[in-house]
């Protein structure tokens, strides 16, 4: 892979040329780029190709959500990270359907340069113009089931101001539940821990922020291939869930599995999505677009910066030892749920003397 160019763009000089010794240490690994304007970073985007945009939101004339919105359009491949002061809640959140990440300013070095190296993680995926990492990073929100969709615009809709109706809508949806762990997971909440459930995360939301939970309609000949993705998924996030309980083991373990099992069903919608032509052998082959689905979903979710417990969940549930080894039990939970257990992965572990036992659980209709 060649060095990694980065666009840093900041009206204010000062700002820009900090952010520019901040990354320093990495001159023998990046190329840096500075723009103190969004036309100027316009123009050097149609100039030559960057692999991220790390943006100022509040900057005059062409601003850093115009900047995002038109990076995502015309350089879909392109990441994009907001670095901002602004404290207008609801531009922050209407952002981070454009930008992968959301930094505050002022930003520790360590923390910039630990954001870039782990974002640049996604152009390890296979390129080129129609190509994965275009697919993944290209991306916004997964797409919502139009029930969720519409149960969810109605109560948002709702003056009485607490809904709990939202609940199974949260917790049933990947699309809406990686959309506000996504929100709440950012740097602009400042959520002292990691937050894995999406009910909760939503929970974390005043009323003003959720307009930014806007649901975009999905064509109804795709919608005809996601519905059995979400429903299977759905399926594997409830056995899941079913064989934590099983084990005894604590709340956090059981959240952990179905949310993992449940946001696993990214790989296969940005396959249904990027590669429609190709769907059907790369779900009967996963190799074939060189990167498997486990991977897809992995990086997917890691642009977005969602807690690590659920990337190791999500990201490779049939490999040993890619995160740890023995695996936990959430993440053998999800992988015998995903009913192709493998006793290679489950060896030497006290959970493959179980897998029948597991297999054989009762699926609850409600997670």
């Amino acid at each position: 892979m060649s060095r990694p160019r980065i666009l840093l763009v900041d009206d204010q000089k000062m700002i820009l040329l900090g952010l520019e010794r901040m990354l320093r240490r990495m001159r023998n690994a990046w190329d840096v780029v500075l723009a103190g304007s969004g036309r100027e970073a316009q123009g050097c985007m149609e100039d030559q190709a960057f692999d991220v945009l790390l943006s100022d939101l509040n900057m005059p004339g062409f601003g850093g959500a115009e900047l995002l919105e038109w990076s995502r359009e015309r350089h879909p491949g392109t990441i994009r990270i907001v670095l901002s002061g602004h404290q207008n809640k609801p531009m922050i959140l209407a952002s981070t359907r454009t930008a992968h990440r959301f930094l505050t300013k002022p930003c520790e070095p360590d923390v910039l340069v630990a954001t870039l190296s782990e974002t640049l993680e996604a152009c390890l995926l296979p390129a080129g113009k129609g190509g994965v990492r275009q697919a993944v990073v290209g991306m916004g929100s997964l797409p919502v089931g139009p029930g969720a969709a519409r149960g969810v615009a109605e109560q948002l809709q709702d003056p009485s101001g607490t809904v709990p109706c939202l609940q199974d809508h949260f917790l049933e949806d990947a699309g809406l539940a990686s959309m506000v762990l996504h929100f709440v997971n950012s740097a602009f909440f400042g959520v002292p821990r990691p937050i894995l459930n999406p009910w909760e995360a939503f929970q974390l939301l005043d009323r003003d922020s959720w307009p930014a939970i806007r649901v975009d309609p999905v064509p109804s000949e795709l919608e005809s291939r996601l519905q059995p993705l979400r429903e299977k998924h759905l399926a594997q996030a409830r056995h899941a869930l079913s064989i934590t309980r099983s084990e005894g083991a604590p709340v956090e373990v059981q959240n952990l599995a179905y949310i993992g099992g449940l946001l696993a069903v990214a790989g296969p919608m940005i396959l249904a999505i990027s590669f429609p032509e190709r769907f059907e052998e790369a779900m009967a082959q996963p190799q074939a677009l060189g990167v498997d689905l486990q991977q897809l979903a992995y990086h997917y979710f890691r642009l977005r910066g969602l807690p690590a417990p659920l990337l190791e969940i999500v990201g490779n549930p049939r490999e040993p030892g890619r995160y740890r080894q023995p695996p936990s039990l959430a993440l053998a939970a999800v992988h015998v749920a995903s009913g192709k257990p493998d006793e290679s992965f489950l060896s030497g572990t006290p959970f493959l003397g179980r897998v029948p036992t597991w297999q054989r659980l009762h699926v609850p209709a409600q997670g």
